[in-house]
């Protein structure tokens, strides 16, 4: 959370942002169960009884935990309480920790004066402790005397972790300190002259009798969540890379969480030519040294431009949005930059390559994925919301290859970062189930039927019944019985009578459809009377009107903004919203039907109809 620049407020507003303990590999099973998938925002309710995350209310809640942390159950305590006794040997090494005056310094039940001393750990002049603070020369080389409570588990030991283990801190302390300052107490730091016994007894009295047991184990209250830099999820990069201009080889730099949902995932690259032209590939096998770049890659391809001037000096860094997608969890992925660099072998300069592993939140039991986000689901889906059949095996392998993309590379696969590609293409595919010959000859077919001899759409039950009985595969025999039965509807008995003279009923008819949707077919009046004093049914009349390539065009628009409601809602139009896009195609950006489909995919309503989780977002069809 710190960094330059960086206020409190900034801190909860990220805080508020985040999701509780998303980062960590292990969470201890009592605080993993109270925090139950909540976010910050629900868990300060319950604490504070409002959501508002504050730089007090942090301050607040991290003390009350800190409160909790009092270690007073050490072999130390317990003797002086008489409830038991050291050994031997820690006895002595009490009495040798006392005798060496280090209990001046570090005093009282938790071991330290909470003062600040020069001990001679490193010069003056390479760290000035607390100078820094207080700009007292006298302060230089100073920092503060740390409790010895637990100190077995703290190594390394000393402000610099200069020392790995007690013994070397006894030695340090024996041989009184490494180096000299005028403020260094030589009452207290000086060459103690221990022997070998009395260094053992005394790192013996450090350890076991100043150590409590539940912070051993890490049991509670000391048990706590493990870090991510604590994990084996940091991305590691190893092996070797291409020199370019200098002999430099760029490096890599990404330690960002591979966390599902991550919104910036930076990935880096310096140590590289200035100005020159990069690549970053990150696909499911290493990339390989060069000197070809790959053309695509499974995860993430993007190029960038590097800052700096010179061999050695380039730099930058891209930011990726790893999906919120459960199925990625698990999956490992390499990825390497390439450099354009002339003086490099072959032209281009790879860095070292970097490996990660997508991990999702240990907390977290949301769901994160769809059904419907599956290619083979979501055209199988469209089989029988859009033809009313299930999908055939060419079929479902076409359409899914349009969105997946195939091994011929026709299309290429978008990448898993590149949201808006796979967006794109399922905008292109569930559009083209409205637009291809099937339906246009069936379901609107239908739809036609009712508005140029009624005068009016269906209603969606209407529809749905309707349109069972036009089979594809007895296309023309089906849709004229269809037409057939049409005309002996009891609504289209009312409107054109049971028994009309041929001219009546073909006037009336083509005043319902001029009334409508304002498609004349005067010119065709005479035709359609002599068809029908030839023998020809009233069914096939109306037939013949619905399949009119002027009443297609006419009512086309009007029918994909209905279908986007009966396929994919499943339900009727709501009067705004049905309104609003017909206006869209009509009037706003004529032709636009891109962003009406994308709007209804993305819908809640519609993903919903598959599984708990809405993946996209109406805001993603900015993009299209």
């Amino acid at each position: 959370m710190a960094h330059a620049g960086r206020d409190w407020n900034d801190v909860a507003a990220r805080v508020a942002a985040s999701r509780p303990l998303a980062l960590s590999p292990s969470i201890p099973a009592g605080l993993n169960q109270w925090i139950d998938g909540r976010s910050y925002a629900e868990l300060f309710t319950e604490a504070f009884g409002t959501p508002d995350v504050t730089p007090a209310r942090i301050a607040m809640a991290i003390a009350t935990f800190e409160r909790t942390l009092y270690s007073d159950r050490t072999p130390f305590d317990a003797s002086v309480s008489q409830i038991s006794n050291l050994t031997a040997a820690e006895a002595r090494g009490q009495a040798v920790f006392n005798q060496s005056r280090c209990n001046v310094c570090h005093a009282g039940t938790l071991f330290t004066d909470n003062q600040f001393h020069n001990i001679g750990v490193r010069p003056q002049t390479e760290d000035t402790g607390r100078f820094q603070v207080t700009g007292n020369t006298n302060n230089v080389g100073e920092f503060r005397t740390p409790s010895l409570r637990n100190v077995e588990l703290r190594a390394p030991y000393m402000h610099d972790g200069h020392f790995a283990t007690l013994e070397d801190v006894v030695e340090f302390y024996n041989r009184g300190g490494d180096f000299n300052a005028p403020n260094i107490n030589r009452n207290l730091i000086r060459p103690l002259n221990l022997t070998a016994q009395q260094k053992s007894d005394l790192v013996a009295f450090l350890k076991r009798p100043l150590t409590d047991p539940r912070v051993a184990a890490a049991a509670a209250p000391f048990d706590r969540p493990t870090l991510y830099t604590e994990s084996g999820r940091v991305p590691q990069s190893t092996g070797n890379g291409t020199p370019g201009s200098g002999s430099n080889v760029p490096q890599v730099t990404a330690i960002e969480p591979p966390l599902a949902g991550n919104p910036n995932f930076a990935v880096g690259v310096s140590n590289a030519l200035g100005g020159a032209q990069a690549v970053l590939v990150i696909g499911s096998s290493d990339p390989g040294t060069g000197p070809s770049i790959p053309s695509n890659a499974s995860f993430a391809r993007t190029s960038l431009k590097l800052s700096g001037s010179g061999a050695g000096q380039g730099f930058g860094s891209v930011s990726l949005q790893i999906p919120e997608n459960s199925a990625l969890v698990g999956s490992t992925f390499f990825g390497r930059w390439f450099v354009l660099d002339a003086n490099a072998a072959g032209g281009v300069a790879v860095t070292p390559v970097f490996k990660m592993t997508i991990f999702g939140a240990a907390n977290s039991s949301a769901v994160t994925t769809n059904p419907i986000d599956d290619a083979q689901t979501f055209v199988t889906q469209h089989y029988r919301d859009f033809l009313n059949r299930d999908v055939d095996a060419s079929g479902l392998s076409y359409w899914t290859e349009q969105i997946n993309g195939n091994s011929s590379n026709n299309p290429d696969a978008c990448s898993i970062v590149d949201t808006s590609c796979v967006l794109s293409r399922r905008i292109t595919v569930s559009a083209a189930f409205f637009i291809e010959n099937e339906f246009q000859q069936t379901g609107s077919f239908v739809y036609r039927i009712y508005t140029t001899s009624l005068g009016r759409q269906p209603t969606y039950s209407e529809f749905t019944s309707d349109r069972n009985q036009i089979d594809v595969s007895t296309l023309s025999s089906s849709k004229q019985t269809f037409a057939d039965s049409w005309v002996q509807r009891q609504a289209f008995i009312n409107k054109y009578g049971a028994n009309p003279a041929a001219d009546a009923f073909v006037d009336a008819l083509l005043a319902t459809l001029k009334s409508y949707d304002g498609v004349d077919l005067t010119a065709k009046r005479s035709t359609y009377i002599n068809e029908l004093q030839g023998g020809a049914s009233r069914g096939q009349i109306v037939r013949e009107v619905a399949e009119d390539t002027n009443v297609q065009s006419a009512e086309y628009n009007s029918s994909f903004v209905l279908m986007q409601y009966f396929g994919y809602l499943r339900r009727d139009a709501d009067s705004g919203g049905y309104k609003f896009w017909l206006d869209v195609l009509n009037n706003r950006v004529q032709g636009n039907y891109r962003a009406m489909v994308c709007a209804f995919l993305t819908s809640a309503e519609y993903q919903l109809r598959f599984g708990q989780a809405v993946t996209r977002r109406n805001s993603d069809c900015s993009s299209q």
